[in-house]
């Protein structure tokens, strides 16, 4: 049924467009056909350095706009040490850049935003002081023996850029396994590094140290150290203080009885990035372990200098995962899984033996101390600045990252930096022009405090949080389950405070300029903690990211791609009543580009995305050309070469037009979904994210819905405007649900079960599993009774699968959603079958105002004959074509009342809209297509003859089903009222392979021989002899003249040239008339229009990409060769294998008959 995927004015080969018959005109015709530049693709626009010109301004910008780009986003990239330069961040020469570019942008009618900051990683800049900058909670514990009525010394927590502030001093007793040091086990010692001495690393005293070096001994991977006890002794801990130099620190621990086979039991991470070096203490806590031997293993140091390591020790019970849990590293949401560990009471700080000594602290650091007798641990406690910096900036640029719980900070931020200053110079094309503010992925690390932390915590969480800070030692306080509730607290309160602080001032400031907040909030891989859905929604347009995938090189052999978490963001969107689900787009990474992609690649990767909810991508990345030169500045080996300086940036506007085309199609109407899953109150939280064959966003909710049905993910400041319509439950946003899921796994405080039960009586469905506490220690343990008692009244009474009804509706638990379907009768929204048992076939489902519509996507790269399934009755389905602009009525389809089944042929990486919004009049659909008493298609059985060229039926001109044929034949058409009708089609010529040689001419200075080249054959430029065309990057014509038999141009009869295999674009002309560009397969264009009987000249223009030449100069010495980049990817590769390019054919003539077929008796 699907026709040949032809440039847009094709209309005719296989029935007409459905603007011949019947809507047309309609708001959203008008829209598919042309739609306008809102709904086109952003760009990336990378500024590196110092290399900015106003003309390579307007270059760039009118190239974005030849192509069809909606805008670009600024972004400033530095890695030039320089301090100050012409064209400096902030500069009166860069602001005047900056204006022009925005100026230009209003001439040409593109929109012009900017990054948050310089770099990649937040917001920040060289007016952050340390005072305002990211802060780190910070310590250090000194014991004293008591009693102890004296002026002491307290040890100094870490401190960075010179700032430190004190926030509490506590003592009390000293736990058992602090008392223990590893020296009192008198262990012998086995190292790599001979002659060390370790002994000031165990003996207790955390001012004595080893020092470790920047690098393992040769042959070795890891600094080791192994200790052998005399009898079993018992581990509960890891704990190492050191003086760190190194960004990625580990520190394993492993045992063994007999010093040979060793047993892994915990590992100890600090991941600083750019963050100054300083003490740490790693620390990572597990049940008790006896052994013989204990190893310890160093790795993973990148520093030039040595480490001093002050302590190490396995004694001291420790939380497990205690880095995570106190927010210093980020995790996955089962973080907040209590802990499973045993601790004995002697192992609890109670909190009636805690002494505040905060009032006693002199401003030098010395404690006034009055303790009674007893073994005491003096805790100091304080933060400082975490240290790092905004990145990758220039020297000018660089600054300290923003205190992201600050609303004041924030604000200094904004007023005082960047954004401030562009608001400024923009003037009135503030909230114009220029319109939108981007935050990259997170790549700040994780901030544990701010200034008023301990005010803002006691307002959010009910109660005051000092005393309890002794828990993000790792120590337990209180018992096990008080400190993890505790930690949630402070956790939850982090996530609330990053919302409040960073994005909501971000975007209140924004928006009151006219500017839009676009965000990667916080990105991709759960980076640090926060609530993904929360803060996504505080964005005007979430944002995602994806990764182009692919084998990996040597240089990086561990990087395969491929990445997305677009389904977070499009969830976000839909229950926060967003209209653009924006996404980072075909970022890579090394050799996953390097000069090596094109449209027809990239396309099946976007139209994934598209599925998953994106409907708008913004290329990552575009890098301004200063000058002319070919393929030019780059970033790096990051991100997508899309610039204007690519071989196929003039014919690369036909993929631009498909993906407008696709965009405006998916902003219209809403998104559809069965079920919405309330993923609770748990800091860090996420939708998730896919990383290929290891994590998959639908797989981590639980129970997993099954394909064919779609979901979304809300969060707590959502699900508390949920309410319910006839059994659904409703957003204000619009989006309705099935079904309402408290996933596997996730955790409720007392208000989102009173939710719960409000909605369930009124009629919603909510599906899963008993809750029994809160996290929270919020109205402990009052909050965990009210959650039992409702608890109760919803939940089945038995402690397997159930089904409970309360008030109008019902809670199940216990069940698969398989399950859950079966018994309700609800079939799948979306299902395709396929005569592959491999194919991939993916779908998203938008509802109209009237109708529903929804985006097919074939990803394996060969047709695919389908049967497709739509939940939907009562319309005609329309086949919308994308890259053609082409409608069309289906008429092969069945509609049994409940579901509607499709019969449609997919192209090769193929996608098509099925679009049902007209009712079902009184005519007869088609359900059988035989050809020579064969099935050719059929709703209900597989087809017995797949031709290359299928034939296909659909809606012509009068109402009456349209058959197009490709061969000679005998033709049967069955009709859903039982009626088949037969027809005859003879003499139709057969595919023509176009023989002989054609002539092929190439540009001037682009290496190859000027003239034009006679090719006796088509074959790649690759296997040519000539050196210039082997290695050509870039555009060549051929021209040929063909003869056409007169019969092909019959009435009712099509001329179709096939190009065959293409790489990688071609524009084609038949008698110097354009008959516009192919980018994908199959390479097939109509030329009826254009041919004429007897001779004609056909010119078809391909081009390829950038590889071929820049292996091509890599062999040659710098002056003689046709390219410069600033990142020569092929300069150690000059025998890298090189790509197809060219017309590579075979070249045919093909010809299609249409006959009118009527389905009366």
């Amino acid at each position: 049924m699907k026709k040949i995927k032809l440039p847009r004015f094709i209309i005719a080969v296989c029935g007409l467009m459905i603007a011949s018959s019947a809507a047309a005109g309609t708001s959203l015709d008008a829209g598919f056909v042309d739609p306008a530049p809102e709904y086109g693709p952003r760009t990336w626009w990378h500024w590196m350095d110092d290399g900015v010109t106003q003309y390579g301004i307007t270059k760039d910008l009118e190239a974005m706009k030849e192509i069809g780009l909606k805008g670009a986003q600024i972004f400033y990239i530095g890695g030039n040490e320089a301090e100050e330069g012409e064209m400096s961040l902030l500069s009166p020469a860069w602001l005047d850049a900056v204006q022009h570019a925005a100026k230009e942008c209003d001439r040409l009618g593109l929109r012009l935003g900017s990054t948050s900051s310089a770099g990649v990683s937040g917001s920040g800049g060289p007016w952050i002081t340390p005072e305002l900058s990211m802060q780190d909670l910070v310590w250090r514990d000194i014991r004293v023996q008591g009693p102890v009525k004296e002026t002491i010394t307290l040890p100094q927590p870490r401190t960075n850029m010179g700032y430190y502030r004190d926030i509490a001093v506590y003592a009390f007793p000293t736990l058992a396994g602090d008392a223990e040091p590893i020296a009192s086990l008198r262990p012998k010692i086995h190292s790599n590094l001979p002659g060390t001495d370790w002994s000031p690393a165990i003996d207790g005293d955390s001012e004595t140290f080893v020092s470790l070096p920047p690098k393992a001994p040769e042959g070795h991977e890891s600094i080791d150290v192994v200790f052998e006890f005399e009898a079993p002794v018992q581990l509960r801990s890891l704990v190492v203080q050191l003086f760190e130099q190194c960004s990625n620190r580990t520190v394993k621990l492993s045992i063994s009885q007999d010093g040979k086979a060793w047993r892994h039991i915990a590992s100890a991470s600090c991941r600083r990035g750019h963050v100054p070096a300083g003490r740490e203490e790693l620390v990572e806590g597990f049940g008790p372990r006896e052994t013989r031997y204990a190893k310890v293993e160093f790795s993973g140091s990148h520093s030039r200098e040595a480490t001093k390591l002050y302590e190490l020790n396995f004694q001291p019970v420790r939380l497990r995962s205690i880095h995570a849990k106190a927010g210093r590293q980020s995790a996955r949401p089962d973080l907040s899984n209590p802990s499973r560990q045993t601790i004995p009471k002697a192992e609890q700080i109670g909190l009636d033996t805690i002494v505040d000594l905060t009032a006693h602290l002199l401003p030098n650091g010395q404690l006034d101390c009055n303790l009674p007798a007893g073994d005491w641990t003096i805790l100091r406690m304080g933060h400082t600045a975490k240290g790092n910096k905004v990145a990758p900036a220039s020297g000018a640029a660089a600054g300290l990252e923003v205190d992201k719980l600050s609303v004041a900070a924030n604000e200094h931020n904004f007023h005082e930096g960047l954004l401030g200053h562009l608001v400024e110079r923009l003037g009135p094309l503030t909230g114009e022009a220029f319109n939108c503010v981007t935050i990259d992925s997170w790549e700040a690390g994780c901030q544990t405090w701010t200034k008023d932390f301990a005010k803002d915590f006691a307002e959010r969480r009910g109660y005051d949080c000092q005393k309890w800070l002794i828990a993000v030692t790792g120590r337990i306080v209180g018992d096990l389950d008080l400190t993890e509730r505790f930690l949630w607290d402070y956790r939850r309160t982090v996530a609330d405070l990053l919302v409040d602080g960073y994005f909501g001032t971000l975007k209140r400031l924004c928006n009151e300029r006219g500017i839009l907040l676009e965000g990667e909030a916080p990105g991709t891989g759960i980076p640090t903690i926060a609530d993904g859905i929360q803060s996504l929604g505080m964005m005007d347009i979430p944002q995602g990211e994806f990764w182009i995938g692919g084998e990996p090189h040597p240089d990086n052999p561990n990087w395969v791609g491929g990445n997305d978490n677009t389904k977070e963001p499009a969830s976000a969107a839909h229950v926060y009543g967003k209209e653009i689900v924006s996404c980072e787009a075909f970022t890579s990474f090394g050799h996953h580009d390097g000069w090596t992609q094109y449209p027809s690649k990239l396309k099946p990767i976007g139209d994934k995305q598209f599925c998953k909810g994106m409907n708008e991508m913004v290329f990552h990345r575009f890098a301004h050309q200063p000058d002319d030169r070919f393929p030019g500045q780059s970033l790096g080996q990051f991100g997508l070469n899309f610039d204007r300086t690519l071989t196929w940036w003039k014919p690369g506007r036909a993929w631009i037009e498909y993906l407008t085309r696709s965009q405006y199609m998916l902003r219209q109407g809403r998104f559809f979904a069965d079920v919405c899953y309330y993923y609770g109150e748990d800091s860090p939280n996420s939708a998730y994210y896919y990383v290929p064959k290891q994590l998959d966003p639908r797989q981590m909710m639980r129970p997993v819905l099954p394909e064919g049905h779609d979901y979304d993910v809300c969060d707590w400041t959502t699900f508390a405007t949920m309410t319910v319509e006839d059994g659904y439950v409703v957003l204000p946003s619009g989006m309705r649900y099935a079904y309402l899921v408290l996933p596997e796994g996730a955790r409720y405080t007392p208000k989102a079960l009173e939710k719960v039960a409000e909605l369930v009586k009124t009629g919603a469905t909510v599906i899963g599993d008993k809750p029994s506490r809160s996290p929270s220690m919020n109205d402990y343990p009052r909050a965990d009774q009210a959650i039992q008692k409702l608890a109760a009244e919803l939940w089945p009474q038995t402690d397997g699968a159930g089904e409970r009804r309360v008030g109008k509706g019902r809670v199940i638990t216990g069940k698969t959603f398989e399950t859950i379907f079966e018994e309700d009768a609800l079939s799948p929204d979306f299902r395709a079958n396929s005569t592959f048992s491999d194919s991939e076939v993916r779908y998203i489902h938008r509802k109209l105002a009237t109708g529903e519509m929804y985006y097919v996507s074939n990803q394996k790269e060969r047709t695919e004959e389908l049967t497709l399934h739509f939940r939907v009755t009562g319309f005609v389905p329309e086949a919308w074509d994308p890259v053609t602009g082409e409608r069309s009525e289906l008429v092969m389809y069945h509609d049994n009342g409940t579901s509607t089944t499709v019969s449609l042929r997919m192209i090769p990486y193929d996608a098509q809209f099925i679009v049902f919004r007209k009712a079902v009049e009184a005519k007869d659909a088609v359900t059988e297509l035989l050809k020579d008493g064969k099935r050719a298609r059929s709703l209900t059985q597989q087809a017995e003859v797949v031709p290359e060229l299928s034939p296909t039926v659909r809606s012509g001109i009068t109402g009456d089903a349209e058959l197009c044929v490709w061969e000679s034949g005998e033709y049967a058409l069955t009709f859903q009222n039982g009626v088949t009708k037969k027809v005859a089609v003879s003499d139709l010529p057969k595919p023509e392979t176009l023989q002989g040689s054609w002539s092929v001419s190439f540009p001037k200075d682009r290496g190859a021989p000027e003239g034009t080249v006679m090719f006796d054959q088509l074959e790649s430029w690759t296997q040519r002899p000539e050196e210039g065309i082997k290695y050509f990057s870039g555009t060549a014509s051929y021209r040929k003249s063909i003869t056409l038999n007169a019969a092909r141009l019959k009435q009712n009869r099509r001329v179709v040239l096939d190009l065959g295999a293409v790489s990688h674009l071609a524009e084609v002309f038949v008698n110097d008339q354009p008959l516009g560009v192919l980018w994908n397969t199959p390479f097939r264009v109509d030329i009826t229009d254009a041919a004429k009987a007897g001779v004609n000249t056909v010119e078809v223009r391909v081009t390829n990409v950038w590889k071929n030449r820049l292996i091509g100069d890599a062999k040659l010495p710098e002056a003689e060769r046709t390219t410069w980049t600033a990142y020569p990817f092929y300069k150690n590769e000059p025998d890298a294998p090189l790509m197809e390019s060219g017309l590579l054919g075979p070249v045919r003539l093909l010809s299609a008959e249409s006959v009118s077929i009527n389905a009366a008796q």
